[in-house]
Order: structure tokens, then sequence, then C-alpha cells
């Protein structure tokens, strides 16, 4: 019995390293992409299912620059390009990703407004 609980209190604190390590990451993708441009973060988090991560980073007119994505249950995943959305632009992005990704629809659309925001504050 006793070894049981060790093992778990072990586990948690292999989970916890690793937690911290995929919360590293995420912090220096994020500053890497805010020298790029405008960074947009949209987020789903999944109970039992996968979650996702994507930042979309665009210059100031609105036109995604460079987009990265996170997708897993486990604390394992990392950030991986996706060069799909470069040259769109952000008022016509609701358009164009319901074509090409449904399934990221919302999580693309948290991103994109997030951007939305950013440059109407910019421009205030």
């Amino acid at each position: 019995m006793i070894k049981l609980v060790i093992l778990l209190f072990f586990l948690l604190f292999l989970q916890g390293c690793f937690s911290y390590l995929q919360a590293k990451n995420y912090i220096n993708r994020l500053k890497e992409l805010k020298k790029k441009g405008i960074v947009g973060v949209g987020v789903n988090k999944g109970k039992l299912s996968s979650g996702t991560i994507i930042m979309l980073v665009s210059d100031k007119n609105g036109t995604i620059l460079d987009c990265e994505e996170l997708y897993g249950i486990t604390v394992f995943s990392r950030f991986k390009k996706n060069s799909i959305y470069n040259g769109i632009n952000i008022y016509n992005f609701e358009n164009v990703i319901k074509k090409k990704e449904p399934k990221k629809t919302n999580v693309l659309l948290k991103a994109v407004q997030e951007i939305k925001n950013q440059l109407t504050n910019f421009e205030k």
C-alpha cells in the first residue's frame, strides 16, 4: 500500500514537471511570435478529448504572417508551424477557414478576434 502511494506521488510530481515544461514552451513560442507582429491566441480546452491552441501572427494591416498550432491530450505535445493561413487577411478569414478547416473554426476565430481587438486598440 505504501509503495502505491509513493508511486502516485511520483507520478503527480512527473506530471507537474512536464506541465511546467509545456507551459515554458508556450511562453517561449509566444515571445518569439510577438517579435514578428500582433499575436492572437485561440484556445479550446478538451475535457476528455484533445485540446487545441492556435497562435496567429498578423501585421498592422491584418495579414496573417505566421501560425503555430498545438494539439493533444498529453503534456508531450509541442507547437507546429502551419503556413496554410499565411497571406490571408483577417477580415476575410472567416470565409476562408470554414472551407479549409471546419474543425478548427472556433479556435481560429478566437485568435482572429483577439488580433482585431488589438488592432482597434492600436488605432486609438
